[in-house]
């Protein structure tokens, strides 16, 4: 029996290989299983941080006043930190300041291989080229050369008249000094060099040198305060300037969002005046040795008269109460110019205006109307109201008037 059954399981395993052996030739199919899906990456948006955000962080070079310079905490103060802290209110943003070196500044803001500053404020004025890879914003300053002459000075009209000899006062390394030799190209012989702006205008006062070239607004400063001794050649304003320079903030060329950003405050800022306003920082101080002016140097003009006039006699103060004499003095030097309403008003007849009134109080200057004429046909003019005023002064006036002016010249 067991024989029988190995038989019958040799005879099953013969069957198998045998069937096994038919079927080598052939692959089982097999159902390949579906990929399993996978989402594709998307990019994602990156906010550039460096050109939209309310911190701004600005290089510059210190000191070097009147532009920068450091108090006594270590803190930078002067004219930029003044402008910066304008167009930072407009552009409302908030800022820093780093001391940087400017060799090398630019370069590094153009390649991006600084992260320390977004823009820099140049010590020196905008180039006809901007560097590349360098922008430069709308100027928040523009400062030029004037230059400055004795008020009675009629021989020097332009620079053309500056001939060989003729000298001229500037400032130890400024722009001034740069003016005078590199763009007019005048002789070092004929310039003169001054450690402050007001020695070198007193030495054109004490008649050391025939012309002063300095900055437009100290310029403006020394002629509107001192006009009967000083003038501007050219008149006043750019039209007088000689050379101009313009002052503005450098960012990376591509950072137009700052760039833009500080543009528009800075537009604001002059749309405001701010900028003319923040100029009166740049203008020289006078010091421990302030200007002697000297004695006029003019007469006073055709269309104009002045007139001293003064109120107590101890303190020469016509700002004070009027008295008797000052009324008097008022009556005998005013009447026709001037007249009171029904309602109290001061009323100009002749006169084209109120007053200008001196910082002393001393000196009224007041403008008269123009094309006014006598019966006879001839023009009114500011000689006859002087006239008119000494003929009180010297003639049968009010006792008060001459018993004041009996002494006076």
């Amino acid at each position: 029996m067991i024989v029988k059954l190995k038989q019958t399981a040799l005879l099953a395993l013969m069957v198998i290989v045998a069937v096994a052996c038919n079927n080598a030739g052939e692959e089982t199919a097999v159902t390949p299983l579906p990929p399993t899906p996978t989402s594709q990456p998307e990019p994602t948006a990156v906010t550039d941080t460096q050109t939209n955000r309310d911190f701004i962080v600005i290089a510059t070079d210190a000191p070097n006043p009147p532009f920068t310079e450091f108090d006594e905490f270590g803190n930078i103060v002067g004219f930029n930190e003044s402008i910066m802290s304008s167009i930072a209110a407009e552009g409302s943003f908030e800022y820093e300041f780093v001391v940087t070196p400017y060799q090398g500044v630019l370069e590094s803001l153009a390649n991006h291989t600084s992260q320390e500053f977004n823009a820099v404020m140049p010590p020196v004025p905008i180039p006809d080229t901007p560097p590349e890879g360098i922008a430069y914003t709308d100027p928040y300053l523009e400062v030029g050369q004037d230059m400055l002459v004795l008020a009675d000075e009629n021989e020097i009209q332009s620079v053309n008249d500056l001939q060989p000899g003729v000298k001229v006062g500037v400032v130890h390394n400024s722009y001034g000094e740069v003016t005078a030799l590199k763009e007019l190209a005048l002789a070092e012989e004929d310039v003169q060099t001054f450690e402050t702006t007001t020695q070198a205008v007193q030495a054109l006062v004490d008649q050391n040198v025939r012309v002063v070239v300095l900055d437009s607004y100290s310029g403006e400063h020394f002629a509107e305060t001192y006009p009967e001794q000083l003038k501007l050649v050219g008149g006043t304003g750019q039209a007088a300037w000689i050379s101009g320079r313009s002052f503005g903030m450098a960012v990376a060329a591509d950072n137009t969002q700052l760039l833009d950003r500080l543009n528009e405050a800075i537009a604001r800022m002059k749309d405001e005046n701010v900028i003319e306003r923040m100029t009166v920082m740049l203008i020289a101080e006078e010091g421990d040795a302030p200007l002697d002016p000297g004695e006029p140097r003019t007469g006073t003009p055709a269309s104009e008269v002045i007139i001293g006039m003064v109120g107590q006699l101890t303190d020469m103060d016509p700002a004070m109460p009027p008295d008797l004499i000052s009324w008097e003095m008022k009556m005998n030097t005013m009447s026709g110019l001037y007249r009171y309403t029904a309602d109290n008003q001061l009323q100009p007849l002749l006169a084209a205006g109120p007053p200008q009134v001196s910082e002393d109080k001393l000196e009224y200057t007041i403008a008269l109307k123009q094309g006014l004429q006598f019966p006879d046909g001839r023009e009114f003019t500011s000689a006859d109201v002087v006239w008119s005023v000494n003929r009180a002064r010297f003639g049968r006036g009010g006792y008060l008037m001459n018993n004041f002016l009996k002494d006076s010249d």
